[in-house]
């Protein structure tokens, strides 16, 4: 399973990629105010007319949270985003939205930490396998979810995620210069165990989803 559902406004001048594919951002408040900004790939066949989106348009998309992996420099770079199935052009602004929901095996250990701020995180990368392929997320827990996240999970655990897709940036230091980059995540808002880990019965299906997130370079060798 993999849904995706986005309600907001484009925020970045659409790119016709490949002469196949319309590229955008589209701009979603959280409850707090702070602006998610969630990369959106939709093909032309789907859209009517792809001169209808432009900037500063209100959207609602449909589709699925997907994730290629990329080689820059010689290492592997995890590219995420929204591959739209269906979108609606709203004449009005529209009620934010940005839900997704989806199954997928725990790739790694769980990084359980406490803040400064004392707040519980985890850290999960989960692996969403699809007939074809094999798609790799991020996420972060919070409290609770954290916790049983680093009490109950195991490599190869299937876990069901209810959350958002959400968009912080970061400085990095490239050549001596430092560079503003932005990380796309799934925070995590209700976290279910659907299997066993590795301990239990899914040995097999645990040690393929960690050898291929390894040799894709999402998780180090």
């Amino acid at each position: 399973m993999n849904i995706v559902k986005l309600s907001g406004m484009v925020s970045s001048e659409p790119n016709i990629v490949e002469d196949k594919f319309l590229k955008f951002n589209v701009m979603i408040p959280r409850k707090s105010m702070t602006m998610d900004f969630v990369p959106v790939t939709i093909p032309l066949d789907v859209i009517k007319n792809e001169k209808e989106i432009h900037n500063r348009n209100y959207v609602e998309i449909e589709g699925t949270f997907r994730s290629v992996n990329k080689v820059e420099g010689g290492k592997g770079k995890l590219v995420l985003f929204v591959y739209g199935k269906n979108v609606s052009i709203a004449k009005e602004p529209v009620s934010p939205k940005n839900e997704i929901c989806f199954n997928g095996f725990l790739c790694k250990p769980v990084i359980y930490r406490i803040t400064p701020r004392q707040f519980e995180v985890a850290d999960l990368i989960l692996a969403n396998n699809e007939p074809f392929e094999s798609n790799y997320f991020p996420c972060v827990a919070w409290g609770r979810n954290a916790k049983f996240a680093r009490d109950a999970f195991g490599i190869g655990s299937e876990v069901g995620v209810v959350g958002r897709i959400q968009s912080r940036n970061y400085e990095k230091v490239v050549d001596g210069k430092t560079e503003t980059r932005t990380a796309y995540e799934v925070s995590i808002g209700e976290l279910s165990l659907l299997s066993a880990n590795l301990k239990d019965n899914c040995e097999e299906t645990s040690e393929k989803t960690y050898n291929s997130a390894k040799n894709k370079n999402i998780i180090e060798k």
